[in-house]
């Protein structure tokens, strides 16, 4: 059965309608949610399942169970297995609503459980309705990072009016969020706009704005092990879920934070529940929170105004900033966008790029810019070799960055509304341009390679170019690395045995979707050989070709079709738990001075690791004998050195990486394996 979802057109970058098969639009969906991690979160559901057990004993035999948001039907299976006289378990998406229904039958409790798809919300009890009795137990992990951020303040309000008895038992019973203030460089470049340095002008953000305000959910001690803290840690609220009279929003108060010696300003509020860092979770991580500007700290204390709604927190020094709106400038850019714009060395390629075009082409330039909310236009307007700038931007949400020109250099820029498609040379003042430049960088590019979308907008402006028209980037490289993931593919691990239940129906509901972005600096990993190229394709011809290309490795071995030794698994030591992969782009060619017949890459690197990098993981299937996944780091060691000793002692594994790009379709297709 096909369905109409909003996707991305490989051609534009941007999202339009189209019509897709309901089995992959769900899949992708699934694989980018968080259920995996809750499957595998060993502590966690022991903690639910003792609790379930103790509550269901403690009401007796007839005791009702309702599950809000069953999701896999996981936690409503324990109260079945606990001896629940009945289970409700209700779930809204139609894809976790399938998944349960398979997920529960093959454990044998279809007699105890009834499946409802709908929000608890819309449910009813009565002889005519969803529940005939209200519920003497309410189970449920309806929670975000923010913990409030999937409405459970609302739920629970209407369980605790409309589905539940009076004394009704809520698992979990409460949850109390703990807050710290802190600083961290590597938070300022991925939130602040406001300072930021494009070539040589200085953004400045609009006066009262907030830069962001959803928080960052990241683990600590990897992405921001830069941190410096500046208090201990208060408690911010403690919400008991069985009395919905601390349930109310909006509610505001202030916290007081005893601070550290290091307490100077500050521009970032951590807060986490206090389950959140027992060990490593990517379903409940502490998030942080931007302030809408610094404040000066006086120890001993500081005091700090903070709001919630039924969905999101706010903090701030004073209750008026809790109202800041948000920056218009920042809002429209992804955290790794706003990371690129504190990295001098990335705009400094393409200030080069230029000044080598106008080299080349020995006349003033007149630069044309594609892509999403992209500042390259501030880097071409401030140049001496560029004299006129024409900035494509059909992206309503990119508007706002075009309007931050500092005056100087206003007069060169006209912004285009309207697509590639419909621009011919009367949008450039009837003269073609010198130069085509992208970054390339589309909002709604899921994947790194989507980005090939430019070489289409870059053939539908032809006739808007000069014969001698150079393009910028020239080139488009996809790259790829084997690696081991510290923690993120447990996410990925076999669903057969869970708590006792198979949930294998979540795993073939996850089949189809292969590839997703993961920001690398929030996951612990480590890479186990040279990345290699295996799509290269010429962004300046006009009429693209078919291509294709692969890399092998071997497990515990050398890399094939190679002498350099890299490997996919150095000497036993560790094997391959997923490829990474990502888009370099060559700019230009640059004629070196003192060897005119050799020439020089101004080449822009996406490689793991920095901020600004858009990285697409493929998590692998163990190559030989598999196993549940370890959760203590003793076990994950011992699980490691017997894979590892396993893959040596068998047959020879391959790891293969395969790429086809069609221009046709205008579709890049990758897949990566053990073979």
């Amino acid at each position: 059965m096909a369905t109409i979802v909003i996707g991305v057109n490989p051609r534009t970058g941007q999202q339009e309608l189209r019509q897709e098969e309901e089995g992959a639009q769900y899949a992708a969906q699934l694989t980018a949610s968080t259920y995996g991690d809750m499957l595998h979160d060993q502590e966690r559901n022991a903690m639910y399942e003792a609790a379930i057990t103790a509550s269901v004993k403690a009401k007796g035999q007839d005791a009702v169970v309702l599950d809000i948001g069953t999701g896999t039907g996981l936690l409503a299976l324990m109260a079945a297995r606990a001896g629940a006289r009945h289970v409700f378990a209700c779930e809204v998406f139609p894809a976790m609503c399938a998944v349960a229904r398979e997920c529960i039958a093959p454990n044998g409790m279809n007699d105890v459980i009834t499946l409802i798809q709908k929000r608890s919300t819309d449910m009813t009890v009565g002889p005519e309705g969803d529940m005939p009795l209200r519920a003497d137990i309410i189970v449920m992990e309806i929670f975000d990072s923010e913990l409030i951020g999937e409405g459970v303040l609302g739920t629970m309000k209407h369980a605790l009016e409309h589905l539940a008895k009076s004394d009704v038992t809520v698992i979990p019973s409460e949850a109390t969020v703990y807050a710290q203030l802190c600083w961290s460089p590597t938070l300022d470049a991925l939130h602040l706009v406001d300072g930021a340095t494009v070539g040589r002008r200085t953004l400045k953000s609009r006066p009262q704005a907030h830069a962001t305000p959803s928080p960052l959910e990241c683990h600590l001690d990897t992405l921001l092990s830069d941190r410096t803290n500046l208090s201990e840690v208060s408690l911010v609220k403690t919400f008991d879920f069985a009395d919905a009279r601390t349930l109310d929003w909006p509610a505001q108060h202030t916290v007081t934070f005893d601070l550290t010696p290091e307490a100077k300003t500050f521009t970032h509020v951590r807060a986490h529940m206090c389950f959140a860092e027992r060990h490593w979770r990517q379903h409940w991580q502490p998030c942080v929170y931007t302030l809408p500007s610094p404040a000066a700290l006086t120890p001993p204390a500081a005091r700090l105004a903070v709001r919630h709604d039924e969905y999101a927190w706010a903090f701030s020094p004073t209750s008026d900033g809790l109202d800041a709106p948000p920056d218009p400038l920042a809002a429209p850019l992804p955290r790794r966008r706003r990371a690129a714009l504190h990295d001098a060395s990335y705009w400094r390629c393409f200030e080069r790029a230029l000044e080598v075009a106008h080299a080349q082409l020995q006349r003033p330039l007149r630069v044309l810019c594609v892509g999403d909310a992209s500042f390259l236009p501030v880097v071409a307007a401030q140049l001496d070799v560029v004299h006129r700038v024409y900035v494509l931007e059909q992206n309503f949400l990119a508007r706002a960055v075009t309007s931050v020109f500092p005056d100087e250099d206003a007069a060169k820029v006209k912004v285009i509304r309207a697509s590639a498609e419909d621009v011919n040379v009367s949008f450039l003042d009837n003269a073609p341009a010198d130069v085509l430049l992208a970054e390339p960088s589309y909002l709604f590019a899921d994947l790194p390679w989507h980005t090939i979308c430019f070489l289409f907008e870059r053939l539908a402006l032809q006739s808007c170019l000069t014969d001698d028209a150079v393009i910028i980037p020239s080139r488009f490289h996809l790259m790829v690395q084997p690696a081991v993931l510290r923690d993120y593919h447990t996410l990925r691990q076999p669903a057969d045995n869970v708590s006792g239940f198979d949930l294998s129906a979540y795993d073939r509901a996850c089949a189809l979707a292969s590839w997703e972005t993961v920001f690398l600096p929030n996951n612990g990993y480590r890479l186990l050989a040279a990345p290699r190229c295996i799509l290269d394709v010429d962004l300046t011809s006009q009429t693209p070709l078919d291509a294709a290309g692969e890399a092998m490795w071997r497990a515990g071995g050398r890399e094939q079709s190679s002498s350099d030794g890299d490997v996919a698994g150095h000497g036993g030591e560790a094997v391959a738990n997923c490829v990474l992969a990502w888009v370099d782009f060559t700019l230009i060619s640059e004629n070196t001075c003192d060897a005119a017949d050799t020439t020089s890459i101004i080449r822009v690197s996406n490689a793991p690791g920095a901020l600004r990098c858009h990285t697409a993981v493929q998590v692998l299937e163990r190559p030989c004998a598999d196993s549940a996944p370890a959760t203590t780091e003793a076990a994950k060691q011992q699980q490691q050195q017997q894979t590892s000793e396993e893959v040596q002692e068998s047959a020879p594994c391959l790891l293969g990486v395969k790429a086809v790009f069609d221009p046709t379709s205008a579709a890049v297709h990758v897949n990566a394996a053990w073979m």
